[in-house]
C-alpha cells in the first residue's frame, strides 16, 4: 500500500498542477509610479527627541511642500531594524 501511494502521490502532483495558470499574464500598471528611498537611522541613546525634533526642522526646510517630495518619520517597535 505504501508503495502504491509513493508511486501515485507524484503523479497526482503533476496533474493538479498541470492546469492551473495565473488569472491574467497582462499587469495593468499605473502610467506613474511612486518613488521610495528607505533609509534606516539610529539614534544615540538618550538622544531620540533631539534627533526626532531635528528631522522634522529638516523636512519642513527642505520637503513636505505643495506638489513636491513628501517624507514620513516612523518608528520601528518590532522586527529585525528594532
Amino acid at each position: 500500500m505504501k508503495k502504491i501511494f509513493l508511486l501515485f502521490l507524484p503523479a497526482l502532483i503533476i496533474i493538479g498542477c498541470a492546469e492551473w495558470k495565473p488569472v491574467s499574464e497582462i499587469i495593468d500598471w499605473p502610467e506613474t509610479l511612486p518613488n521610495f528611498e528607505v533609509i534606516f537611522l539610529l539614534p544615540k541613546e538618550g538622544k531620540t527627541t533631539e534627533f526626532t525634533e531635528k528631522i522634522k526642522l529638516h523636512d519642513s526646510k527642505f520637503h513636505n511642500k505643495i506638489g513636491e517630495t513628501k517624507t514620513s518619520l516612523r518608528y520601528i517597535s518590532a522586527g529585525m531594524k528594532a
